[in-house]
């Protein structure tokens, strides 16, 4: 994973930058790992976006079940302790049929990738990632009518 030094000046890499007509999004991240967490944090502010972070999937239904809707995506880690990608994803969809969520694994043949397709999930995300793949996932999971 990488953090694009676009972060911090703007100008070597114009592209990365959040765009003046780009939507910005409050964004739930959930890793266990505390360094992916903070380095994906910070790509996704360096995007534009709003980002409130967790160490696992039981975090997040308790804030979300706690009256926090107001939430555009969810970014999840497909194995933590506790709770992980999976258990939270089916635990928010029953809540909400309509969120919209991204799976994240180092792990791609993952048996759980086959759970994350019968739930109608299109965006998996390989780790390591960089500032451009979680661009590109972002936005063709925010175009309208895609879920």
């Amino acid at each position: 994973m990488n953090l694009p030094s676009s972060c911090i000046t703007s100008q070597s890499y114009p592209e990365t930058v959040p765009q003046e007509n780009t939507k910005h999004y409050k964004i739930i991240l959930a890793d266990d790992h505390q360094i992916v967490r903070e380095i994906t944090a910070e790509m996704l502010e360096c995007l534009g976006h709003e980002v409130i972070t967790f160490n696992d999937g039981q975090e997040v239904v308790d804030y979300y079940l706690y009256g926090n809707h107001e939430v555009d995506l969810f970014i999840l880690d497909l194995v933590m302790p506790k709770m992980g990608g999976v258990d939270c994803l089916k635990k928010l969809l029953a809540i909400n049929s309509k969120l919209k969520f991204v799976i994240c694994s180092g792990y791609p043949n993952h048996q759980d990738l086959s759970l994350i397709l019968k739930h109608g999930i299109k965006s998996f995300l390989p780790k390591p990632y960089q500032l451009s793949d979680l661009r590109r996932v972002i936005d063709n999971l925010t175009i309208p009518n895609i879920h």
